[in-house]
Parts: structure tokens; C-alpha cells; sequence
């Protein structure tokens, strides 16, 4: 039986993963990513709240509003898309990696929904997918002790080896190991 994630458990899981100390965005983007999450639709794989209906949720003005879903889509954590009254909102794969990635919770039903909505990352999907399998397959990353690649530095070392040359080639994946090699002052292979 595919898992659904509600609402509920996403608005969760974006604060567990502490996703706004990890992103820069305005307040503004970041009470509008919360409401448009409030109003997602699990069964269908998006939002589709009116921009008024936003700017009435949070307190914002429509402009505010506006400025604030572009933010969100330059940081490619939505993408829109246009419908016959509303906009349709979906989540994207870096979203999806920023907020269950990092804790391996990352759902392979939930991105392959996802591989026609978000055109940009749909070919990383599946790569993504296996790193996250392959790091809880691999034996030197511990479950006991490591959970992420940000809990000490062993875990970001035996996350760094475990990852494929291939993997590395995409920019979602390569944006987090340069995070964490910074995190930890690990040098690329060869400096």
C-alpha cells in the first residue's frame, strides 16, 4: 500500500528538518510556502489555492504574495503551473530532498508523482532514490549512529565515500555535499 504523506506530517517534517536555517528566504516566502503546504492536496500532489485566498491566510498583500511564489519558484522549491481559474502549485525534488532527504526519509512514490509536475528535476528523481537506498544499504553508515551526514563528521565522511561518481554530476546532490564538506572542513579529493 503506497503511503500518503498529509499535510500535517509535511508542514511537520519542514520544521523537524529545520529547512528555513538551511534556505534563505524572506518571511514572506516562508508563510506562503506554509500555507501553500497547508492547502496541498495528498491525493492529488499539489496545492491550488487562489492568490487571494493566501494573501487572506497569512496577512500578506496580493503583490506580496506574488513576489513571494516567485521567490519560491527562482529557489526551485515549487513550480506552478496554470489552470483554468488557479494555479496549481507542486513541491519539487529539491524540496522533497531539503525536507526528507537529509534524514532518509526521502519517498520514491512521492517523487515518481512528482517526475511529470517537476519537468526541471524529474531526471534526477530516480538518482536520488538510489543514493538514499544505497547509504542505507551501505555497512560503513551506520543506523545506530549516523542519521544524516550533519550529525558529526564520520557521518559526513562515510556519506562523502558512499556516494557514486555519477551521483555527483547532478546539481542538487553536489549542492549538498559542498554544504556538508563545508559544514565539516573536508577537503575535496585532490586539495
Amino acid at each position: 500500500m503506497e503511503k500518503i504523506i498529509k499535510s500535517y506530517e509535511l508542514n511537520k517534517a519542514v520544521t523537524f528538518s529545520r529547512l528555513f536555517s538551511r534556505i534563505n528566504l524572506s518571511p514572506s516566502s516562508r508563510l506562503v510556502l506554509r500555507c501553500l503546504i497547508d492547502f496541498w492536496n495528498a491525493e492529488k500532489g499539489y496545492s491550488f489555492p487562489k492568490q487571494q485566498t493566501i494573501a487572506d491566510c497569512t496577512g500578506l498583500t496580493r503583490t506580496s504574495v506574488v513576489n513571494a511564489i516567485e521567490e519560491l519558484r527562482m529557489n526551485e522549491l515549487i513550480e506552478t503551473r496554470q489552470g483554468k481559474y488557479t494555479l496549481y502549485y507542486s513541491f519539487c525534488t529539491k524540496f522533497l530532498h531539503m525536507v526528507f532527504g537529509d534524514r532518509k526519509v526521502l519517498l520514491p512514490d512521492m517523487l515518481k508523482d512528482l517526475t511529470s509536475r517537476c519537468v526541471r528535476y524529474s531526471h534526477i528523481t530516480n538518482n536520488i532514490t538510489d543514493l538514499i537506498n544505497k547509504e542505507q544499504e551501505n555497512k560503513n553508515f551506520s543506523e545506530d549512529k549516523c542519521v544524516s551526514p550533519y550529525d558529526n563528521y564520520e557521518c559526513a565522511v562515510n556519506w562523502l565515500n558512499s556516494l557514486e561518481e555519477n551521483t555527483l554530476k547532478h546539481r542538487v546532490i553536489r549542492e549538498q555535499v559542498d554544504k556538508v564538506r563545508k559544514i565539516w572542513n573536508i577537503p575535496e579529493e585532490g586539495q
